[in-house]
């Protein structure tokens, strides 16, 4: 039971975000006519960058009968969101408060860099090797949800080894990460990316090199079904980019059918006793890296990637 010091400052923080929130709205209401536009609130959201589908259900929320305007009791009803992200909005209590001035800046460095044709595609797998290397997005969102895009942001892309740190993810918080540990370092390795190496303990060095990628997909539901254990990636994918992801079975085959280097990795783990139990024959092995190559098959677009982030 609340005492009566913890109800009075309860009530007292209710009031101050209330009056908080009156004055903002009088500010808004320059004309005293007791309401604002849905359009004015929008706009003030959009300016502060605040992602559209905030904006739109916080306008479907202020105004639930679509009347166009917004009145002073229904604007309190901010406080009552299930995100507060609004609220601080409206308050300029965000990351990077001055969003305008900071996406000006990001707008000059991307017409700088449009022009910069220099590099080449990857071509370690002829279906990267396609694609068209004419194609520039930037999008940016803070961890207040401000959203900054520009260019092919919509156009969809293998995303390869950024997997790795969500296939780490996915992994640890399934098997915890004691026994994750015992199968995967997290130190430099000194080397390249596909180096043959492993550390003292006969673990590859982290989960950022592709054995140690493999490794840890390796530990992610392994007795399962693939069909299954993509379903289960790829949901939490959905989840964290904010909607569904898609994947590129070209690049997937064209993985697998390049996958020489990554099989004589895989096998040399094996040798090393470096694999967990599930891992013990050549059926074994290539089930877990044909998983590999699913989850670096997976495919997001820019604006995606940066929510995820």
């Amino acid at each position: 039971m609340a005492t009566g010091n913890e109800l009075g400052r309860k009530v007292s923080s209710t009031s101050f975000r209330d009056r908080e929130l009156e004055r903002i709205f009088d500010n808004m209401d320059s004309e005293k006519r007791g309401f604002i536009s849905t359009a004015m609130m929008r706009e003030s959201l959009e300016y502060v960058g605040l992602h559209e589908s905030i904006i739109k259900n916080t306008i479907k929320f202020l105004d639930p009968n679509n009347d166009k305007k917004i009145t002073r009791s229904e604007f309190l009803r901010v406080k009552d969101m299930d995100t507060s992200q609004v609220e601080r909005a409206l308050k300029a209590d965000f990351v990077i408060p001055d969003f305008h001035s900071f996406t000006a800046t990001l707008k000059e460095v991307y017409n700088l860099t449009k022009s910069n044709e220099s590099g080449n595609n990857a071509d370690y797998i002829p279906q990267l090797k396609r694609v068209d290397s004419n194609q520039f997005g930037v999008a940016v969102c803070t961890i207040d949800a401000q959203v900054w895009e520009e260019g092919d942001i919509d156009q969809s892309f293998t995303v390869q080894s950024t997997s790795k740190p969500i296939t780490y993810c996915i992994t640890q918080e399934l098997i915890g990460p004691e026994k994750l540990e015992k199968h995967v370092g997290h130190e430099p390795s000194g080397r390249e990316f596909n180096a043959f190496a492993l550390d003292k303990f006969s673990r590859p060095h982290n989960p950022m090199v592709n054995l140690g990628a493999i490794m840890t997909a390796s530990l992610l539901k392994p007795r399962e079904e693939q069909a299954a254990r993509f379903d289960y990636v790829t949901q939490i994918w959905g989840d964290v980019c904010g909607s569904r992801v898609s994947f590129d079975n070209a690049t997937f085959l064209s993985e697998l059918e390049h996958a020489d280097r990554n099989f004589s990795l895989a096998y040399m783990a094996k040798d090393a006793g470096a694999f967990d139990s599930d891992v013990r024959s050549h059926t074994d092995i290539t089930k877990q890296l044909e998983f590999y190559f699913m989850c670096c098959s997976i495919t997001i677009n820019c604006s995606q990637a940066s929510i995820m982030a």
